[in-house]
């Protein structure tokens, strides 16, 4: 449709607002598209725990780091492995697999200590493995579910690159009854 050549040229204010009118039309579709993805969509910390592998949302996760050397607590079960020193911030460190009944974790060359990101609870957690972070799809969903020391807290199975992933909720781990009773007794 040609231009009409009676219509004013519109004012800069005018302007203005045609061109927020437009951006917020485009942001309420980006909006409903990315809400969408993120359905379909999410990504994860990928670990193993001695022959487990396991995922975990990448809000959950503050950092990765070597494990530095740990001060032992007496009194504390023996998954209660020590406490370290990160960033001023004392950090009890919980060894998962020993934890849930497995055999302790050995500190090897890729035995990562993964610090969750929590605010009531600061916490450690000795994992024999990191496998870095995976885009997670629910279409890689899977009904299998192994037999597991930790399935109180396992939400679902993934298959991503042909290596079955359980989805570990650690936020309802470390605020289970069961964590929080470290002491020995």
């Amino acid at each position: 449709m040609p231009p009409d050549s009676t219509a004013k040229p519109l004012t800069p204010f005018a302007r203005l607002k045609a061109l927020e009118v437009r951006a917020r039309a485009a942001a309420a579709l980006g909006t409903s598209a990315t809400a969408s993805t993120t359905l379909r969509e999410w990504s994860g910390l990928a670990f193993r725990v001695g022959h487990q592998f396991y995922l975990t949302e990448r809000e959950n996760i503050r950092e990765v780091l070597v494990p530095p050397a740990l001060t032992s607590v007496p009194g504390a079960k023996p998954w209660l492995v020590g406490v370290v020193n990160v960033g001023g911030q004392i950090v009890p460190v919980t060894d998962l697999s020993a934890f849930a009944g497995g055999h302790p974790i050995a500190l090897m060359r890729l035995t990562r200590l993964v610090r969750l990101n929590h605010d009531r609870n600061p916490v450690g957690l000795l994992v024999d493995e990191v496998r870095g972070f995976r885009s997670v799809r629910e279409s890689a969903r899977v009904p299998v579910v192994r037999e597991d020391l930790l399935q109180a807290w396992v939400r679902g199975s993934y298959r991503i690159d042909d290596q079955l992933y359980q989805h570990l909720d650690l936020r309802a781990l470390i605020e289970s009854t069961a964590f929080l009773d470290a002491a020995a007794g």
